[in-house]
């Protein structure tokens, strides 16, 4: 069963969020009624505006209804990292990879949750391996931090 959010809904929800008006399509939005892209969306937002508090629990939530979306457990992992609490962050990048093996960021800040959390070890793997998978940006923290 599909549940129509109309656009006056959205604009309503995006005004609670970040106070400020929106304009968007007159096109209704079709959404399944798990709500899955909706929490995500929702915490996609939150993050923008840094109010992790709140985007956590709408990441989690997308989360239980789909254990396998890969984004979900990536961008709940940056708030983690964001807000230091390291082995979240990790645990989440991990997820990731597991789902999608071939999501590179997740290596990249795999890595960088390792780095930040003193496991040096273990974030100069994940940089050699998001390297060999064509993110250039590691090379540097290879070089700097991986002698």
């Amino acid at each position: 069963m599909k549940k129509h959010i109309t656009t006056a809904d959205l604009l309503i929800c995006l005004y609670k969020i970040t106070q400020k008006p929106y304009r968007i399509s007159k096109k209704t939005v079709e959404i399944n009624t798990n709500f899955t892209n909706a929490y995500y969306d929702l915490g996609l937002a939150y993050s923008h505006l840094k109010n992790y508090s709140k985007a956590i629990p709408n990441y989690t939530k997308a989360i239980e209804i789909d254990t396998g979306y890969a984004k979900a457990y990536y961008n709940r992992g940056l708030v983690y990292k964001i807000i230091q609490e390291y082995s979240k962050a990790i645990s989440d990048f991990t997820k990731t990879i597991e789902i999608n093996p071939n999501f590179l960021d997740a290596y990249l800040n795999r890595g960088n949750a390792y780095y930040d959390s003193g496991n040096t070890t273990n974030a100069c793997e994940d940089w050699s391996k998001a390297y060999s998978l064509g993110i250039t940006e590691a090379k540097d923290l290879l070089y700097k931090y991986c002698k």
